[in-house]
Formats: C-alpha cells, structure tokens, sequence
C-alpha cells in the first residue's frame, strides 16, 4: 500500500487511493478534527508498567496527558550532577568546579512539538529524556513510526510505498536545509519505513489540482506563509489527460507581516 504524508511544523495527515480518489486518514481519533493530527509528541516518565521505557503518545492525546498530568502536582526540583568545568583566572592554575542542573524528579514525561522546525538547527543535536539520549531524527522518527503504526491499523494493510511532502526549502541557507533533509531521510529510516519518495509541496499542491481538471491549462501554486507572502511555488500544465509538475522554487520573497 502507498501512501501520501503531509508531517507539518503544527500538524500532520495522510492519505492513501481509495477506488481513484484520496482518502484523507483519521489519525487522531482524539480531536475534533481526526483527519488533523497535531504535530506533538509526549514522551511519559518510565516506570514498571511500560517495561522501563518511555511510552510515546500522539497529537490531541500528548497535549491532553501532559495538561492533566502537571495541574496539581508536586514538583520536586533537585540538584543533578552533570559535569565538570576548569575555571581560568589569569596566570592563576586552573580551578576544576562541578556543574549541577536542577531537575523536576516529578515531572511526569516531555512535551515536544515544532519538531520540524528544529531539524534545520544545527545547535539542536537531541536531549535527554529521563536519563535516555534521543536525537532529533529519533524524535522525529518516534512520531514517524507511531503514525505508520496508527494508518496500519486503519487500513489492515503494510505500508510499502511512502511520498512525503517537503518544503522547497527547509532554510534559506544551503547548509541548513542539506541538514534538515538528510535528518528527514534519517528520521525515516529509524521509524522502519519503506524508501520515501519527497514532492515538494507547491508542486504536490498544483498535481492535486490538476488531477480533477478537466480542460487544458496551466496554474501558478504559492505557499502563503507566516512570514513571507510567497516563499515555495510551482507551476503545472495539463497537457490532454495528464498533468505534469513544472518549474519549482522561490518565486520571489514577499513582504513580511
């Protein structure tokens, strides 16, 4: 089974062909819009229940769990070693001084979202989470991972074929948006998926449209976006009974709002 993945920066969905036509997935069953799937992930605090593992929760759920779970507990915060650091003052010998961090032993597990947006950051290697190192492609590949699991159990069938919607550009600079890319693939691989096929999403935008056009033409797609007017486009042309992706890219950097 092939299927069409949309991960957002705030939101997530997927389809797969049902008799011609796609058919957009309730992935959370938990909002008030299933076909939208918040880009959140929940990561709870490992206990005897889960074997020592943290548990991963998606979506409305994830932001549930940790509103309820934080409204009227009792934090803890303690002092953790995490290192060391050599002091230098002037011709002075050095001073070795131990580093601690305060820590909520309470909390019950981590919240993360904007994932996407992170992937371009080379600062932004991973973290923590209760004493377990994940980097940013395992995070991402968590999520990943889950939602393959959930459009599964949906379907009844394996997935075997996977088209992933990006953004023209993750960054404006070079190396950031190689960077970001390449966690994507990575972020992939970890969740056990089959080789992913990208479209960037202007052009996924115009061969939708297409598709249900029924007289020659050609169209203009832009992404209007928070911070530019027009960022990533694509032009399309319907050539008889076919639709064909035309030139992609920045079309022009808009105003700012």
């Amino acid at each position: 089974m092939r299927i069409g993945l949309d991960f957002g920066t705030t939101n997530t969905s997927a389809a797969v062909v049902v008799d011609g036509a796609p058919q957009v997935l309730p992935l959370d069953p938990a909002s008030l819009t299933p076909e939208i799937l918040r880009s959140a992930l929940f990561l709870t605090r490992p206990d005897a229940s889960s074997g020592g593992a943290s548990v991963p929760y998606l979506g409305r759920e994830a932001i549930d769990r940790f509103t309820h779970a934080n409204v009227g507990r009792v934090i803890d915060y303690q002092l953790k070693f995490i290192g060391t650091t050599d002091i230098l003052l002037g011709d002075l010998p050095s001073i070795s001084q131990a580093m601690y961090s305060e820590v909520d032993m309470n909390a019950p597990g981590r919240l993360f979202q904007s994932l996407k947006t992170e992937m371009r950051s080379r600062a932004y290697e991973g973290t923590s989470v209760f004493g377990v190192r994940y980097s940013i492609e395992m995070l991402v590949g968590t999520m990943l991972r889950e939602i393959a699991g959930r459009i599964e159990r949906l379907t009844g069938e394996p997935i075997t074929a996977i088209t992933i919607g990006r953004p023209v550009r993750y960054s404006e600079d070079a190396g950031e948006n190689a960077l970001a890319f390449e966690r994507m693939q990575d972020a992939c691989a970890f969740a056990g998926l089959p080789a992913a096929q990208f479209l960037e999403e202007p052009s996924a935008a115009a061969l939708a449209y297409l598709r249900d056009s029924a007289r020659a033409e050609t169209v203009l797609v832009f992404r209007f976006r928070r911070r530019h007017v027009c960022r990533d486009a694509a032009a399309g042309r319907r050539r008889g009974r076919r639709a064909h992706p035309g030139n992609r890219g920045c079309a022009g950097r808009g105003r700012a709002l």
